[in-house]
């Protein structure tokens, strides 16, 4: 694209998500599980639910996490082994637990961390 407001971007095997200056998050890739979305693969970038307080991003296999402004951490995609808690996967952004004091997140193959 020729998007120029770009300001953060995690990169998986298969998927991408990048946030705008204007807090939005966007993904392209393989979508097999919802991790971008909706269904189908996305060859486009393409917004993720609606909210615009996105500040940061990370990618497992087939799913993703995203941190809120106020602190909150969200996952979509793959929830197989409960990567994303409760059952199912999960084809829009579902909030983690209900704390709201996170400072950052990160993924690995079918896991997340974040840290307070």
């Amino acid at each position: 694209g020729t998007d120029s407001d770009w300001i953060f971007a995690s990169v998986g095997r298969d998927h991408s998500y990048a946030i705008k200056s204007d807090g939005t998050i966007w993904g392209i890739g393989n979508n097999s599980v919802g991790q971008i979305g909706g269904s189908g693969n996305k060859s486009e970038w393409t917004q993720i639910g609606t909210d615009s307080n996105w500040v940061s991003s990370a990618i497992g296999l087939s799913h993703g996490y995203g941190l809120k402004s106020d602190g909150t951490v969200w996952g979509i995609g793959d929830n197989n082994y409960g990567q994303i808690g409760g059952t199912g996967n999960k084809s829009e952004w579902t909030q983690i637990g209900t704390d709201s004091d996170w400072k950052k997140v990160t993924s690995g193959f079918y896991f997340g961390y974040a840290i307070k």
